[in-house]
């Protein structure tokens, strides 16, 4: 999840979008909905996670974007 949550948070320490789900190159729309990208293989993750992994992984992720855990001191 940390690794998950590093990677879709790149583009918004960047700057290159305000949220996860709004660069365009991003993986993290299609692990937090149900849409099929054709090319992210979600399955290790969503069973790892149990019930509900789209809503775990939006959580999580967006846990670390409002208190801005990925942030450089």
């Amino acid at each position: 999840m940390d690794t998950s949550s590093y990677v879709h948070l790149n583009p918004v320490k960047a700057k290159c979008s305000k949220l996860p789900q709004d660069y365009q190159w991003s993986s993290y729309k299609s692990f937090i909905t149900m849409k099929d990208d054709k090319v992210t293989d979600k399955e290790k993750m969503y069973e790892s996670l149990g019930d509900n992994p789209q809503q775990k992984i939006q959580f999580y992720v967006e846990s670390k974007l409002r208190i801005k855990d990925w942030e450089m001191p």
